[in-house]
C-alpha cells in the first residue's frame, strides 16, 4: 500500500548580506502511485579557509517504506567524514571554500522521485 501526501515545498532562505551562505530548496509533488520524500541539504552559516564545513541532509518524511542510501560529492575540498550518512564534514585545507557546493544523491527512491539536493556556501 502506498501512502499519499499533498504537494510539499520546503524553502529556507539564509540572508546573504555578508555573502556567507545560501540554503538550497527542493520541492516534491506527490502522486497517488508513488511516495516521494522532500530532500534538502543545509549549509554551514559561515566558512573559513582551512576550517571544516558540515553539510546535513533532511529527508521528509524521515520514515519511509523503502531503505534509502546517501551519496555525497563536493565541488572542491575533500569529504573528510560522513560519506554514506546524512551528514558530511568537508576538509577545506589549502582551498578557498567560497562557492563550494555539496551535492547529495539519495538512493533507493522510485525513479519518479527527485533524488538530489545541493547547497552552496559563501556565495560571492
Amino acid at each position: 500500500m502506498h501512502k499519499t501526501f499533498p504537494a510539499i515545498i520546503l524553502l529556507t532562505l539564509v540572508c546573504i548580506g555578508d555573502g556567507s551562505a545560501l540554503f538550497s530548496h527542493q520541492s516534491s509533488a506527490q502522486s497517488s502511485a508513488t511516495e516521494c520524500p522532500v530532500i534538502a541539504v543545509s549549509c554551514p552559516d559561515t566558512c573559513e579557509a582551512n576550517k571544516p564545513l558540515t553539510f546535513t541532509a533532511t529527508v521528509i518524511p524521515d520514515k519511509l517504506d523503502q531503505e534509502i542510501s546517501f551519496s555525497w560529492s563536493v565541488s572542491k575540498g575533500k569529504i573528510k567524514s560522513g560519506q554514506a550518512t546524512s551528514t558530511i564534514e568537508v576538509d577545506t585545507t589549502g582551498i578557498d571554500p567560497q562557492g563550494l557546493t555539496a551535492t547529495l544523491k539519495v538512493g533507493g527512491l522510485s525513479e519518479k522521485c527527485n533524488n538530489t539536493a545541493t547547497c552552496t556556501v559563501c556565495i560571492p
